[in-house]
């Protein structure tokens, strides 16, 4: 029997939604949210893309995933996404990016704009963990992010963000928005990471500059 996130923009609503099965009503449909927060960090003249994230096949979909071993893939009841994984995160990335106000600007590959720094993101799991430890309602999201430089093609820097919310209640409501915390912690910590990893990367390029003049 297959068991069917809010801040901000999380809840999208079409139609009730139950944890069974209804067999005639439309699934809820949910999106992610994104993070404002102000880094006390200065500024950084860099221009950011966020390549589009490169999700699992199984997780990149409208249907919401629920684990109930390490290897089985299951899916949620009379409830979605209201688009794709990749987009919904993709989006997220950018608005929460943008809302540091530390960037010169934060673009998407299809903008044309320019572009110093890449950000690329890996989803390696998004989902309700319902059989690693008790209560079984963990939701847990793990990215893979890589920080590139445009002109060289050079990898800067890499890092894994592994975040885990418990979900307050056994309902779909508590479990999107357990996903949805675990995705902005995540978020939180990527946007820290990189701000800190592109400050020092610009001191070391401005010191190697000084010491060769």
């Amino acid at each position: 029997m297959k068991k069917s996130l809010t801040t901000l923009a999380l809840l999208v609503t079409v139609a009730g939604c139950t944890i069974f099965p209804t067999g005639g009503e439309p699934a809820r449909k949910y999106t992610l949210s994104y993070t404002h927060f102000a880094s006390d960090l200065n500024d950084l003249n860099i221009n950011l893309l966020i390549d589009t994230p490169t999700v699992d096949s199984s997780l990149d979909t409208l249907r919401i995933v629920l684990k109930n071993s390490e290897r089985s893939v299951e899916y949620f009841a009379d409830a979605e996404w209201a688009n794709r994984l990749t987009g919904l995160i993709h989006e997220s990335l950018v608005h929460s990016f943008e809302n540091t106000g530390k960037f010169s600007s934060i673009s998407r590959p299809a903008d044309g704009a320019k572009v110093d720094k890449i950000l690329k993101v890996g989803v390696r799991g998004f989902y309700m963990d319902f059989f690693s430890e008790p209560p079984n309602q963990l939701a847990r999201v793990d990215y893979l992010v890589q920080i590139i430089d445009k002109k060289s093609r050079k990898v800067i820097a890499s890092k894994a963000f592994l975040t885990q919310t418990y979900a307050a209640a056994e309902r779909i409501e508590s479990y999107i928005q357990a996903l949805n915390q675990a995705h902005l912690d995540a978020t939180t910590q990527m946007i820290n990471w990189t701000i800190e990893t592109l400050k020092n990367a610009r001191h070391d390029n401005t010191t190697d500059e000084k010491e060769n003049d």
